[in-house]
């Protein structure tokens, strides 16, 4: 599926069903949804990602900060209360950063905890938030650690214009998205309207469902039910590849690669152990057995370059 090129978001306006298949059919396929305005939850934020996830839209979200809390107290607070499936189907959260007096560590440390809760984070701003209201006013801390820009600029057109006002640092191929005009309705929803301009910086190539590739070796993965044991108890490889596996979903899928490559580690200090401990033979050794780990790790290699994830680890 091609790589898509625009999105609305939307914050209090729920969303019905026939809306969502309208704005997929004018071609809107990406529904951005506001999960925290800095002082509140929309009401229709989950039935309304539920919407559009039903009528095929892709799906993200966006989280606001004030000056008032840190930043990791307004990602929770967006967290909170969304189902995991639908948390899981995120392609990315935005950081929301336009209102007076927000720290620069403030920010670092909500796009840190984004990415602490598995998801692809990008900052949301404008020219004159960044440079006016945010302390210091721009700083470049958030564009050298690499988090992709969703640029405002309200011209009403939806060409590509901060070349023609940049700021914080960000190069042009840093950005990813931007929101060329305010509210307005369109297909009955009431939403802003967005360019994105460098897709791969969030959906690399997996945009849409995973390609034959992709099927084969998660396919062959699925076989390898390898125990991995973790804070939460233990979880097989089968468990953890069907835990809110997304292909769209950039650093979820990043950061379950790392996973399921201290998983093989994980395996093979397991058998060193067992070995050493009971000194076992027969089927245990032929599932953790060097060929069997080398060949988990030969795959996540496969795997990893299939995606070719933007924004990467």
């Amino acid at each position: 599926m091609p790589l898509p090129t625009r999105a609305v978001d939307a914050s209090f306006d729920q969303l019905t069903l026939e809306e969502a298949q309208c704005l997929k059919s004018a071609r809107w396929p990406v529904y951005v949804q506001c999960l925290w305005t800095a002082t509140e939850q929309p009401g229709p934020r989950v039935l309304s990602l539920r919407t559009a996830q039903e009528a095929g839209l892709s799906i993200a979200g966006y989280i606001s900060l004030n000056d008032v809390y840190g930043g990791a107290y307004h990602i929770d607070s967006g967290r909170a209360g969304v189902p995991n499936d639908l948390w899981d189907a995120l392609d990315f959260v935005a950081v929301d950063v336009e209102l007076r007096g927000i720290a620069i560590p403030n920010i670092l440390q909500a796009i840190d905890w984004v990415e602490e809760l598995g998801k692809r984070a990008v900052l949301y701003t404008s020219y004159n938030a960044w440079r006016n209201y945010v302390i210091p006013g721009n700083s470049s801390a958030v564009s050298d650690r690499g988090t992709p820009l969703w640029n405002a600029i309200w011209d009403k057109h939806p060409d590509f214009d901060y070349p023609t006002l940049r700021y914080g640092g960000w190069q042009d191929d840093q950005v990813f998205m931007e929101q060329w005009s305010g509210g307005t309705h369109i297909c009955g929803q009431f939403v802003d309207r967005n360019t994105i301009v460098n897709p791969e910086l969030v959906y690399g190539q997996t945009f849409g469902e995973p390609t034959q590739s992709v099927q084969s070796i998660m396919g062959e993965l699925l076989t390898m039910n390898v125990p991995i044991y973790g804070s939460d108890g233990p979880v097989t490889l089968h468990q953890l590849l069907h835990r809110g596996y997304h292909a769209a979903g950039a650093v979820s899928t990043t950061a379950r690669i790392s996973k399921l490559r201290e998983a093989a580690t994980a395996a093979q200090n397991a058998l060193a152990i067992h070995i050493q401990q009971h000194n076992t033979s027969g089927s245990i050794i032929d599932r953790f057995s060097p060929e069997h780990i080398g060949r988990m790790a030969d795959l996540l290699d496969q795997l990893e370059a299939e995606l070719r994830i933007g924004g990467g680890e």
